[in-house]
């Protein structure tokens, strides 16, 4: 019988197959990574974790600053008017921190978890919510109102 490979070792080795430098967290079970960096700071981490118990496994994408209180309604306009427009994942803004995520989540009850499956749920997290910096940035930084990023993000008039 082959040793089984653990979560973190699945985790960290689909990450890696990416390009990225996984970290791994023994408190919350997550293996992360600085997957995205502009002028040598951090902009988008990603994490995944196991959940052998539901069978499921959770990656997630969030920018790495967070929304300064007035820009926060308008990001949350944006999130809400991109959820109903995304296929994969739910974008996510915890209002009394400021973080803006983006969270998918793949059950694999009665599969076996592969490091092809988590390889191919984190790379889609990370292309998912790498379309929505760009929108996100200039509402943050730039001031724009949610209309005109969702448009931007979605190519809606």
């Amino acid at each position: 019988m082959a040793n089984r490979v653990t979560d973190r070792e699945l985790l960290e080795a689909a990450a890696r197959s990416l390009g990225y430098d996984p970290e791994y967290d023994r408190k919350t079970g997550q293996v992360r990574a600085i997957v995205a960096r502009h002028e040598g700071r951090p902009v988008m981490a990603c994490t995944l974790r196991v959940d052998r118990g539901r069978e499921i496994m959770v990656a997630t994408a969030i920018i790495s600053q967070p929304v300064p209180d007035d820009r926060l309604v308008e990001v949350v306009e944006f999130a809400t008017r991109m959820n109903y427009s995304l296929d994969y994942g739910s974008l996510d803004v915890d209002v009394d921190e400021g973080w803006v995520q983006l969270r998918a989540g793949v059950a694999f009850r009665g599969a076996e978890l592969g490091e092809e499956l988590v390889r191919a749920a984190l790379e889609e997290v990370v292309l998912s919510f790498s379309r929505l910096l760009d929108p996100l940035v200039e509402i943050i930084e730039n001031g724009a109102d949610a209309v005109s990023a969702w448009q931007q993000a979605t190519g809606n008039p």
